[in-house]
């Protein structure tokens, strides 16, 4: 038989944890898109070494005190901005590979009819065309 003793802690753990923030605005995506296209050619660098992770990890400190400072809504980490601009790339790279795919699959025919929306054009305008999709058409 469980005891009810854990069940208490268990709520006080809970009640403890944090909280969701609320999701990006149109508007603070579009202000973290400009900011990774200002420092684009340190977060787009393909090298790994000390030097350069350490590089993009002031960079990317540097743009959350830039995104915040000029957000008036909720303040977001370093952290956070690095993970939304990772998941927006993503699916951006989603889309063109199954762009990419629809064409090949139609063997010419009608064109696919996927839609990007403007954060994901952002995106794509940032890395460039050969970085989303592997080659151009």
């Amino acid at each position: 038989v469980p005891s009810l003793f854990f069940v208490p802690s268990f709520f006080n753990v809970y009640e403890k944890m944090a909280k969701r923030a609320p999701n990006f605005t149109q508007n603070e995506k579009e202000w973290l898109l400009h900011y990774v296209d200002k420092k684009k050619n340190v977060l787009e660098c393909k090298k790994s070494d000390v030097n350069t992770n350490g590089m993009k990890l002031k960079t990317w400190e540097k743009i959350e005190q830039e995104f915040n400072a000029s957000n008036n809504g909720e303040y977001r980490s370093a952290q956070v901005l690095r993970k939304k601009r990772e998941n927006v790339k993503k699916r951006a790279k989603e889309k063109a590979a199954e762009e990419k795919h629809e064409i090949i699959t139609t063997g010419g025919g009608p064109t696919p009819s996927i839609k990007y929306n403007d954060e994901e054009k952002r995106v794509i305008e940032i890395i460039g065309e050969e970085r989303v999709s592997g080659s151009k058409f």
